[in-house]
């Protein structure tokens, strides 16, 4: 694929992880080592030859995430709602509802996520 395609897909990704991979091709692509690209996104070098590896098996494709690597949520949609109902019905303040979801499904989350 031509650079000023991949420069072209690069200003139109959305996903700011598969933007920040075709960033990083781009820079391998004018010379910089892995290891020097690794040091400018601050990841691990193995982690930019994994990506440059993608890059050269499937291509752009190969950059995107695949079913496997979505996000999975730590604790469900029906644990948050009983989480809310258990902290509205005893009027818990943020940090107690932390504390709470601590205690009970461990350190799964973090107080922002909280």
């Amino acid at each position: 694929m031509p650079k000023e395609e991949i420069e072209r897909l690069y200003k139109i990704e959305k996903d700011p992880r598969v933007k920040e991979k075709l960033h990083a091709i781009l820079l391998l692509l004018d010379g910089k080592t892995a290891i020097e690209v690794a040091g400018i996104f601050r990841r691990n070098e193995r982690t930019t030859r994994r990506w440059a590896k993608a890059w050269n098996d499937k291509g752009y494709e190969g950059l995107k995430p695949w079913n496997g690597q979505e996000k999975k949520p730590r604790i469900g949609e029906e644990e948050w709602r009983e989480v809310g109902r258990i902290a509205m019905d005893k009027k818990m303040t943020l940090k107690e509802v932390y504390v709470y979801i601590r205690d009970k499904y461990g350190d799964l989350v973090s107080y922002k996520t909280t």
